[in-house]
């Protein structure tokens, strides 16, 4: 008899009553929205296991994206991963099935989040597909590459991308932490309550070409060399609301930088800060001009501002 296998969570081991419990060793269900859940371990795994529970885990994130059905809501976990990556592993690690879930936890206590590394100077993690979720990872880049890339389609959109609870040259380095990239339009993705470090080497969040109706909001910039949020080309009918920057220097524009092709972007709740002194200047700029977007309340340390 197939039986269904329960739904597994992040350090969820020994589930009472469960099938892992009982000794058997269940099969996924096939079918729209089924939501199959594959785990990776890359120091012990083997894809050669089944995958379908912890202990018969896959050895590389590829072989568990493979078994993924677009529309089926399946779920990559990653218990344990190394950060010179596993043995056969393909690189950057490429999300190209549509509406799945790739999900770090710690599942061994010796570091916070799995990491997610390039082999060379590439993005750590690309998305091709669209309503891709992403969290619970270090992601890494290379020299001129975002740690999380979306990727440069036919179709000139990827829609629906949701970041959350991942970190950004916190540790790791990068050019970029997010990267939109020229040609394609992120449309709809929701990037929330990240960590972005100084060791990205250029901007924590870069929008080359556009995000419409993106939402970035409730996410930490600490010390990010380049500007924390760069809007540097369009970001239509997006929002940026309640982040918190902590500057590296008191120039302009270093918290958020809105170019002058930002269209109705509003800005609403974010703090900025440099040391424990008043800015001189203003860290968030505006090149479209008044009227264009729309700014709300935001801070400088402790005073409210309007964008230079």
């Amino acid at each position: 008899m197939t039986m269904r296998a329960l739904p597994w969570f992040p350090g969820q081991i020994g589930v009472p009553g469960s099938e892992s419990e009982l000794g058997l060793h269940p099969e996924p269900v096939a079918g729209f929205g089924a939501g199959n859940f594959y785990y990776v371990d890359g120091y012990n795994g083997s894809d050669f296991n089944s995958g379908y529970t912890p202990d018969n885990a896959f050895l590389t994130i590829t072989k568990a994206i493979s078994m993924c059905v677009a529309f089926n809501h399946d779920y990559v976990i990653v218990l344990r991963y190394p950060s010179a990556g596993a043995t056969g592993e393909t690189r950057p690690i490429n999300l190209n099935v549509e509406t799945m879930h790739f999900i770090g936890c710690n599942a061994n206590g010796a570091s916070p989040l799995a990491w997610i590394a390039p082999a060379v100077d590439t993005a750590g993690i690309v998305i091709s597909a669209n309503a891709v979720e992403v969290a619970g990872f270090d992601v890494r880049g290379g020299a001129t590459h975002g740690c999380i890339e979306c990727a440069a389609t036919t179709a000139g959109y990827v829609w629906r991308a949701h970041i959350h609870h991942c970190e950004f040259g916190w540790v790791g380095a990068g050019q970029d932490g997010i990267r939109a990239v020229l040609t394609t339009d992120c449309a709809h993705w929701l990037i929330e309550h990240n960590r972005f470090g100084k060791n990205v080497t250029r901007d924590g969040i870069r929008i080359e070409h556009n995000m419409t109706r993106g939402v970035i909001r409730n996410n930490v910039f600490r010390r990010v060399p380049g500007i924390g949020i760069n809007v540097a080309n369009n970001m239509d009918a997006g929002a940026i609301h309640d982040n918190k920057f902590f500057l590296p220097s008191n120039t302009a524009g270093k918290a958020i930088t809105l170019s002058a092709a930002a269209t109705e972007v509003n800005v609403d709740g974010n703090r900025a800060n440099f040391g424990d002194t008043g800015m001189a200047n203003n860290p968030y700029t505006d090149g479209a001009g008044a009227g264009v977007n729309d700014w709300g309340l935001n801070y400088q340390a402790i005073t409210a501002v309007m964008p230079a």
